[in-house]
């Protein structure tokens, strides 16, 4: 690990951790329910959703307390608790804690990146968005096959 990627670091070590125990949660615990295809609507809700107002709520924290800097690594920290903890109670507050620490974890790589002049070297390139269009056809295909949907058997739906 080269000098001052420690906060970099950090975060892909966490971020490996709280996707890891958010797909274990849903696909281990919460999806054999009987509700399960309910939970997830409320996870994904949570997760997704909500990291727009979080980022909201970060920056204008960041702008009003200038001294203090670490409400980035206090927003991730929140998040990694409270994913550790929806793992075992509910989806919401497993969903609440992955928006908690990508908006967290992202300002904090974000500001590291600048700190250090790197520029968003190892960040993916420009090119990775000529290949959204397969994935996202990948990703619909696949969860026709999982619906049982065939090119045959979805214009009979």
């Amino acid at each position: 690990m080269g000098e001052g990627k420690g906060m970099t670091f950090f975060y892909s070590v966490l971020h490996l951790l709280v996707d890891g125990v958010c797909a274990l949660a849903m696909f281990g615990s919460f999806l054999g329910r009987e509700d399960g295809y309910f939970y997830i609507l409320v996870y994904n809700f949570c997760a997704f959703a909500l990291q727009m107002p979080f980022g909201v709520v970060l920056d204008s924290l960041q702008e009003r307390e200038r001294g203090w800097r670490d409400f980035a690594c206090l927003m991730a920290g929140t998040g990694v608790l409270c994913t550790l903890a929806g793992a075992v109670t509910h989806p919401a507050v497993l969903g609440i804690g992955n928006a908690l620490f990508h908006v967290g974890g992202g300002v904090g790589v974000i500001r590291e990146d600048r700190a250090r002049g790197w520029r968003g070297r190892g960040l993916p390139p420009a090119p990775w968005r000529r290949s959204a269009p397969r994935c996202w056809t990948a990703t619909a295909s696949t969860l026709c096959v999982w619906w049982g949907m065939t090119p045959s058997t979805a214009s009979a739906r």
